[in-house]
């Protein structure tokens, strides 16, 4: 698919940009990820960069969507294993956990070892034929660049968060932009934390640093 190579693209270009945060690695910028942005101030490459990453991983979310809407529902399940049955109905186990927390409520039928292990290995022969036919029909691979994706937008967010502006006007770049995309609906990491961790202090703290420097 276009979207899996674009994005594939993508993320081999993703950097983290500035100094490590207490959740992302630092990486160096590459030269040509740099060559089309504004260089007077590195807090616009950090925007873009971020902002070009979100685009691909909301693309991604959209085309896995859409591929999960022709895939046969029989396909998009979870593994299981079937335990008789229930009001007329197949009643399914969907975990080994599972398994064996049912038959600790059924300790004559499960007193068979054979049974357990029978249970399980069921289990794990679903699994392994429903993972293959997800991956032929391009399910995992969606779901792999999804997570990807999600991991670079937020290494990419933190980047933003200890990037220090060099002017005035970056200042304002980032603040503008933190409000945007809280505008379109979107968290930045760990907004539910408080103090040193919380996304939210630790571009406080950039921003107050850059304030004392160019202001």
């Amino acid at each position: 698919m276009n979207m899996i190579v674009r994005s594939a693209a993508a993320i081999a270009a993703v950097p983290a940009i500035a100094q490590a945060s207490p959740h992302a690695d630092a990486a160096a910028i590459p030269t040509a990820a740099l060559a089309a942005m504004p260089t007077l101030d590195p807090i616009y490459a950090a925007i873009e960069l971020h902002r070009a990453e979100q685009k691909a991983y909301a693309d991604a979310l959209i085309a896995r969507d859409k591929l999960h809407e022709i895939v046969p529902k029989e396909i998009r399940r979870g593994p299981r294993v079937q335990l008789g049955r229930k009001d007329g109905q197949p009643y399914y186990l969907h975990s080994h956990e599972q398994i064996d927390r049912r038959l600790e409520w059924m300790p004559d039928f499960a007193s068979t070892p054979e049974i357990r292990t029978r249970l399980h290995d069921e289990f794990d022969r679903d699994m392994r034929e429903l993972w293959a036919k997800q991956d032929e029909h391009g399910m995992t691979a969606a779901d792999d660049l999804v997570e990807q994706l999600c991991h670079s937008c937020d290494k990419l967010a933190w980047a933003i968060a200890t990037t220090e502006p060099t002017s005035m006007a970056g200042v304002a770049a980032v603040l503008r932009y933190v409000n945007e995309f809280e505008g379109d609906g979107e968290e930045w990491p760990d907004t539910g934390e408080i103090g040193y961790e919380s996304w939210h202090y630790q571009l406080r703290l950039t921003l107050a640093a850059a304030l004392d420097k160019v202001g």
